[in-house]
Formats: C-alpha cells, sequence, structure tokens
C-alpha cells in the first residue's frame, strides 16, 4: 500500500517537472528566437510548433476554398486563387480550369475522409505554406483524392494550386479514407 502510493506520488512529480521544463522550453525556443521554421527537413518540435498556427490558418483557407466550390461560387474561387499562379496560367484558363475540373470534382461533396496529410510546400518564387493531402467524400459513399496547395504571399495565404482526383502515393493514405 505504501510503495503504490510512492509510485503515485513519483508520476505526479515527474508530470509536474515535465510541464515545468516544456513551459521553460517554449519560451527560450528557437522559434521564440526568430529562428526559420520552414529550413528544409526541419522536422524538429520546434519548427512543428512554429508551424503550427501557419497550418491552421492555410487550412482555414482550404476549406473555404472547398465550401466554395461546393457552392459553385467562381467569383470566391477565383479571389482565393493566387494572382502569381493566374498570372501564370492566364485569368482565362484559370477560369476554365475551375469551371471544368474543380467546381464538378466538389459537385457532390459531402464530406472530408478522416485522412489528412500535410507538408510543407515553397514555391518556385520563395512563397512558403502547406499541401493538403485530402479525399472528399461524395454523396454515394465514393472517396475521390485531391491536393490543394496554400501559400502566403506576403502577408495573405492564397490557393496556388488544386489536383482534383489526384493520388500521392504515401500522402493519401487508402487504408485510411
Amino acid at each position: 500500500m505504501f510503495w503504490n502510493g510512492r509510485r503515485r506520488l513519483h508520476r505526479i512529480l515527474c508530470r509536474v517537472l515535465l510541464g515545468v521544463h516544456v513551459l521553460a522550453f517554449w519560451t527560450i525556443a528557437p522559434h521564440a528566437q526568430g529562428a526559420d521554421p520552414w529550413k528544409p527537413n526541419d522536422n524538429s518540435f520546434e519548427g512543428f510548433m512554429a508551424r503550427e498556427p501557419m497550418r491552421r490558418d492555410a487550412e482555414a483557407l482550404a476549406l473555404k476554398f472547398v465550401e466554395a466550390a461546393v457552392a459553385k461560387n467562381r467569383p470566391e474561387l477565383l479571389g482565393m486563387l493566387s494572382p502569381e499562379s493566374v498570372a501564370a496560367v492566364g485569368q482565362g484558363n484559370a477560369e476554365i480550369y475551375l469551371d471544368q475540373s474543380v467546381i464538378p470534382f466538389f459537385a457532390s461533396h459531402k464530406e472530408f475522409g478522416r485522412s489528412t496529410t500535410v507538408s510543407t510546400a515553397r514555391d518556385a518564387n520563395g512563397n512558403i505554406g502547406f499541401a493538403f493531402y485530402r479525399y472528399s467524400v461524395r454523396d454515394d459513399g465514393e472517396k475521390k483524392p485531391f491536393v490543394i496547395f496554400v501559400l502566403r504571399n506576403g502577408d495573405r495565404w492564397h490557393v496556388a494550386n488544386i489536383l482534383v482526383d489526384h493520388f500521392v502515393p504515401d500522402r493519401h493514405r487508402p487504408g485510411e479514407q
């Protein structure tokens, strides 16, 4: 009985010390000192924590983009596209892609699949952001893969590209659709 009480006390103290270390680490972490969270291959906990608020902002835009595609709101979709991407392909081609590929792809979108893989992304101009690998679950239950790239240009997030009905091995997990 006495021994179980000491072990419980030991576990509690260990958790408290771990909490203190995490708090101390958080205040002196590299991201708090201005380190670059986008350096190549930064799979560290610090890099993850520095990118997390940005990932949430980017994912919010990706979800808003899908909602606009479901609603067939082409002007809103065009407003979320990266000006650099639109300039590269031309306004007319961007509209055609949205009308012929993106909007029809999400026409029967009911919900997202269980699996989401997120990776960091950087374009040729140095804009940074995220790629979201997801599944669209249709009204009939069919699951279709897509990838949406959301990059930050200056202080705004934009959809740089969206690949519909596009499966990427090791990013889309077929068993976790």
